[in-house]
């Protein structure tokens, strides 16, 4: 997903203005990859029984950080072995 901006409140990432259309790709249950309506993500983000709710999905946010571009990973729901934000 790609927005304007984003906030943490508490353990939460907070996106705002995000793009009407998203970036996908998976190796769960299948590999596939391609774009699909935002909405469609959210609605289906807590369905099935391997659903990202359960086991959350690998990301990477991206994002200006004190006057310079920097990049964090996230494995699920822990912090990247590389240690967090990097620029």
């Amino acid at each position: 997903m790609n927005s304007r901006g984003a906030t943490l409140q508490g353990d939460t990432l907070v996106l705002t203005g995000v793009t009407p259309s998203s970036i996908i790709f998976a190796d769960r249950p299948v590999r596939s990859a391609g774009h699909q309506p935002t909405a469609d993500v959210i609605a289906e983000w807590g369905s099935g029984d391997d659903s990202f709710a359960k086991n959350p999905p690998n990301a990477t946010v991206l994002g200006p950080w004190q006057g310079r571009v920097c990049e964090g990973c996230s494995r699920g729901s822990e912090e990247s072995e590389a240690g967090g934000w990097t620029s």
